[in-house]
């Protein structure tokens, strides 16, 4: 077996082509994911038995499936199924119609929420208290949280902190 010098050039620059559209679905994913996780880190801190049971289900759901699965379920299943029921009723509605793009923002979404709350959960559970935590607690309306949960901001949360490279 030899190495393809041609073959490698034209799928390089084919690859090349998609960059954009995956910076794209990672950005608006991001965006999507980001305020939804940090909001489910605090309800999962804040709130009670029932919330608190439910994040934490839909998180083991998204964690512990693979994420061909979701795209297989989201993607190609749940379409189907869409249109079947809508066809029952006669809704002129056609989910085929629906951009693929936005089945990609939603799966990765879903995906990305879940990893990031129990990012930002288990950053908001480890930082230590210090001097004017009570400014930020007051800042952020941690008014019923235990003590030792709080945002810092002293960079425990932070992907150097989490892999080591602190």
């Amino acid at each position: 077996m030899t190495f393809d010098v041609d073959f490698f050039i034209k799928t390089f620059f084919v690859c090349l082509k998609a960059v954009p559209v995956a910076l794209e679905i990672t950005a608006v994913t991001l965006m999507i994911s980001l305020p939804v996780g940090f909001c489910f880190a605090f309800l999962r801190i804040k709130s009670g038995f029932a919330i608190n049971g439910l994040i934490t289900a839909y998180i083991s759901l998204v964690r512990g499936t693979p994420i061909v699965v979701q795209i297989l379920v989201l993607y190609s299943m749940l379409p189907s199924i869409l249109a079947s029921l809508l066809k029952g009723i006669n809704s002129p509605i056609n989910v085929y119609d629906v951009d693929p793009i936005y089945y990609a923002y939603v799966i990765f979404s879903l995906n990305t929420t879940a990893i990031l709350s129990e990012v930002f959960r288990s950053a908001l559970s480890t930082v230590q208290r210090t001097v004017g935590s009570g400014r930020i607690r007051r800042a952020y309306d941690l008014s019923g949280v235990p003590e030792n949960y709080y945002p810092a901001g002293d960079g425990y949360g932070s992907p150097q902190y989490m892999y080591g490279n602190h």
